[in-house]
């Protein structure tokens, strides 16, 4: 909690709408699950929480970049050394296998099928050891203007035959899947 409290305070001054309390529960499971110290990719930066996150608590990566399809107004660099990247998912400019672990929160919702399938082999193209998503789980329906998948046990299943799944909820009955893959 000391962490949160000291990292939230950046992005009070400046950013306040993105850092929720249960973004960063959320965001400090996904980071304790990394474990390695190698090199790490996260697809979907956006204001670039997580990427900060890990270089603050975990500083001792090979190398964190970040990659998004373009930049975001209110990204903050808090620790200088997050190489960015802009590019889509679903085309990624890096070699097979360059990550030892690639983090993609919250992205592959948005994306129609055909595109979804295609930044999922993009991921564990990309991926040497281990690859980690978050996704909504079992959204009510409709669903969002913005997101155009929906998740349920059977689909994620079919998808991720190989995975292991935590599921989270949060607030406003929200709930969460995160799907590890390890090579």
């Amino acid at each position: 909690m000391e962490t949160y409290l000291a990292y939230s305070e950046v992005y009070k001054k400046t950013q306040r709408a993105y850092l929720r309390r249960t973004d960063f529960l959320r965001w400090s499971y996904v980071g304790d699950q990394i474990g390695s110290r190698g090199a790490i990719l996260d697809v979907g930066v956006g204001a670039g929480q997580f990427v900060n996150l890990l270089s603050k608590v975990q500083p001792s990566f090979e190398s964190i970049t970040g990659l998004d399809l373009s930049p975001h107004s209110g990204f903050l660099d808090l620790s200088k050394s997050i190489t960015m990247d802009y590019a889509s998912v679903t085309d990624m400019p890096f070699k097979d296998g360059q990550f030892e672990t690639v983090t993609c929160m919250e992205v592959i919702e948005h994306l129609g099928n055909q595109d979804m399938l295609v930044a999922i082999a993009e991921l564990r193209r990309v991926t040497d050891s281990k690859l980690i998503l978050t996704v909504p789980y079992c959204e009510k329906e409709p669903l969002p203007h913005f997101h155009k998948q929906r998740y349920t046990r059977r689909r994620l299943n079919k998808l991720f035959p190989n995975a292991e799944f935590t599921y989270f909820s949060s607030h406003k009955d929200m709930a969460w899947v995160m799907i590890e893959e390890t090579y």
